[in-house]
């Protein structure tokens, strides 16, 4: 059963990222994820910030509405490291499905 997610990026407000590749993207856990579902379209050269005058309009963008749209009505399809960081419970399935606890006190 896929983990319940919390999108910290909508849910919490969470700080865009900056890459070093010039690209925004939902946070700084997302900033590698070049080869994941919806992300890999955000991360593209078409996505590259020279192509944009705004932030918003990159925020607008249909790549971006359509991640968006992702993590609110279809968050089982969200990609792996969205279910790593913004699970709403403890722990997280990795890609090959193996189960690791997050505790927030340590």
């Amino acid at each position: 059963m896929p983990k319940k997610l919390n999108p910290k990026c909508i849910n919490e407000n969470r700080a865009l990222a900056y890459t070093s590749t010039g690209h925004i993207t939902p946070c700084c856990w997302t900033n590698t994820s070049f080869d994941e579902k919806y992300l890999k379209d955000i991360l593209s050269e078409d996505m590259h910030i020279d192509n944009f005058d705004t932030v918003e309009e990159i925020l607008t963008s249909k790549p971006w509405n359509k991640f968006f749209k992702m993590l609110r009505y279809y968050s089982n399809d969200a990609p792996p490291t969205c279910r790593k960081y913004c699970s709403s419970n403890k722990s997280w399935e990795d890609i090959e499905g193996f189960e690791t606890r997050i505790d927030k006190d340590y």
